[in-house]
């Protein structure tokens, strides 16, 4: 198998020169300043393309693919625009090097920390599964990981739980808020790959966007934040009936007053279940167990971005907002600026509770009316509401599940 950064000469074939090769690599690496992309499955490239025109701190890109004419197509389209060429050698390389391979395999070969990358990028077609142990090994400390999953047939439906579960260790909700546990199914499965090597992710962002999803991950190196990882993680009852959820949560930590006065110390238990009977309080109905996925963020998030008891955050506020900041001052520049901002908008605003609803669902369970959300009535409801990406007409709130129905119950009435 080759690696083939374009006619790059000092790239040849993998095992002895390989390993030269990467070495001779990392040593130009090393005196740049740039940030270093490897984009896994490039096809075409273009993403990669634009990687490298439009965001001036790129050192280069690593466009990958395994089909031929795939890497044949990106050669052409990296000459058309001006990025290096890959058929007359040189000793300058090209800022998007192209390389004929599979995409794991050369992920591995990125795993030594002074080969690693600050950007990862998978955007397959289907599940992003496959990938994601290789990916969360070559990404530096405080890089970026960008995954996409367009297996939303399999994340956010009941139709095939046993898929779910063979790709990304969880079993997926059947009911309103699918998307939303189909983002939370794949940090889950992210941070689970991670931590077996002693690495934990930060959500950036996670939009469910037409029929995929994609999500935006910090890594570092944290074995700390790796034994927090079971308090982290939650197993879900939902009720089909009227939509009720109730968390089981894997573990929980607790802090202890250190003895000579300094950090408190923190144990690692494992939680009290089950957390609910055996149907639903709310409706009698039949409870269907969903998970395990991401339940709540670090002890940092849950004290400065997350103060809700119900902590679930899948966002980081302040990231959205510079995004949104950044569209808004270059929107010429992106030919869906409008939705984009938007998107960002409600995202950067979302409450970091797990699980939105729609009114007229809850609505059409009591068999009463919508409440207008403007009406004085429900004032102080939508001072404890805020709408959701996921869904339109969705809304995420801060009360409890049973306030919120008690409340319906007395609207109905």
């Amino acid at each position: 198998m080759l690696y083939q950064y374009g006619s790059y000469p000092e790239v040849s074939t993998v095992n002895e020169e390989g390993a030269e090769a990467t070495k001779e690599a990392t040593s130009t690496e090393e005196k740049s300043t740039g940030i270093v992309i490897l984009e896994a499955l490039s096809a075409t490239g273009l993403r990669s393309i634009r990687y490298a025109k439009e965001i001036p701190q790129v050192n280069y890109v690593l466009a990958n693919d395994l089909s031929e004419a795939a890497c044949q197509a990106m050669r052409r389209n990296v000459d058309i625009n001006g990025l290096g060429s890959t058929d007359v050698p040189s000793t300058i390389p090209p800022k998007v090097r192209v390389n004929e391979g599979d995409a794991c395999t050369l992920m591995y070969a990125h795993r030594p920390a002074k080969d690693r990358v600050d950007v990862v990028d998978l955007d397959p077609y289907g599940t992003a599964a496959p990938f994601i142990d290789a990916a969360v090994q070559c990404v530096r400390d405080d890089g970026l990981l960008c995954v996409t999953c367009t297996d939303l047939s399999v994340l956010a439906s009941g139709n095939y739980p046993e898929k779910c579960f063979a790709n990304y260790g969880g079993v997926p909700v059947r009911g309103e808020y699918c998307h939303e546990s189909a983002l939370r199914l794949v940090l889950s499965s992210i941070a689970s790959a991670a931590s077996r090597y002693g690495r934990s992710i930060t959500p950036l962002l996670s939009l469910s966007i037409d029929f995929y999803v994609r999500l935006f991950v910090r890594v570092r190196t944290s074995p700390l934040e790796v034994k927090k990882l079971p308090s982290q993680t939650a197993t879900y009852y939902i009720c089909t009936t009227c939509q009720s959820y109730y968390q089981q949560p894997l573990g929980r930590t607790v802090e202890q007053p250190s003895k000579k006065g300094g950090e408190p110390n923190i144990n690692y238990k494992t939680h009290s279940a089950p957390t609910v009977p055996q149907r639903c309080p709310e409706c009698d109905g039949t409870l269907h167990l969903a998970g395990p996925m991401w339940y709540r963020g670090s002890l940092e998030q849950r004290k400065f971005i997350n103060p809700f008891p119900r902590s679930a955050p899948i966002q980081d506020p302040e990231f959205a907002k510079k995004v949104v900041k950044h569209v808004e001052e270059d929107s010429s520049k992106y030919g869906t600026s409008a939705r984009m901002k938007g998107m960002l908008t409600v995202a950067s605003e979302e409450l970091p509770v797990p699980f939105y609803f729609t009114p007229s669902r809850i609505a059409g369970y009591f068999r009463c009316e919508v409440p207008p959300i403007m009406e004085t009535t429900w004032v102080w409801v939508t001072l404890l509401r805020h709408p959701t990406h996921r869904l339109y007409l969705a809304l995420l709130y801060s009360m409890v599940d049973t306030r919120f129905r008690d409340l319906m119950r007395w609207v109905a009435r």
